[in-house]
């Protein structure tokens, strides 16, 4: 045992001999009312311990709950995979991630070769480029445009976090949504859709 845990137990036994003398004057003669306050604190005992037993397992039930309360919200699961759960009545999954330790909201695109921000989205973030910046052309629904090419220190998606992220900038008012696409997604383990959940595997 490390000392937190002996001194858990002495604390513990402390308590036990001071309450003891007590408990003994108060339920003298009254042996069924001990029996019942006994076998109350035995079985709160029993939660408690069983809580801490099955603590992963509480906690994926927690995460489960609030993945489908609030969709969008990244669950980070005991085998290290990452959910994401989409909401019925939406096209695509979104997400919450950390860019350089700041919270940006993203759709994710497989269609896109790179994660892409938005113009305010860089210029929060302190990536902004000049505009002598956008000097990579790229091909979209729209046909083609310039795009300013950037580097991220760190994305964070729950407990997955990814170094020196390839990205991009879009142009003023050319993307309405942060993109999260290939150049994050392509250095995963893996990635896979079923139904509304998308998982993600470092």
């Amino acid at each position: 045992m490390n000392g937190d845990q002996m001194m858990g137990i002495l604390v513990g036994c402390l308590l036990l001999a001071f309450y003891l003398p007590y408990a003994v004057r108060r339920y003298r003669g009254a042996s069924q009312k001990a029996g019942g306050h006994v076998a109350i604190w035995l079985g709160l005992l029993v939660l408690l311990v069983g809580g801490y037993a099955y603590q992963p397992e509480l906690l994926s039930v927690k995460d489960r709950i609030l993945g489908v309360l609030m969709p969008g919200r990244a669950m980070s699961r005991s085998d290290g995979v990452v959910v994401i759960n989409k909401a019925a009545d939406e096209a695509h999954f979104q997400l919450d991630a950390a860019v350089n330790g700041q919270s940006t909201s993203f759709v994710v695109d497989t269609g896109a070769s790179s994660v892409v921000l938005t113009h305010e989205t860089a210029l929060r973030l302190g990536l902004l480029t000049g505009e002598d910046s956008y000097t990579q052309t790229v091909s979209t629904a729209n046909g083609t445009t310039k795009v300013a090419p950037i580097g991220i220190g760190e994305m964070r998606i729950a407990s997955i976090s990814l170094s020196d992220v390839k990205a991009s900038v879009a142009r003023p008012g050319e993307l309405d949504t942060n993109l999260l696409g290939m150049s994050f997604l392509s250095r995963l383990k893996g990635y896979a859709v079923e139904g509304n959940q998308l998982t993600l595997r470092q």
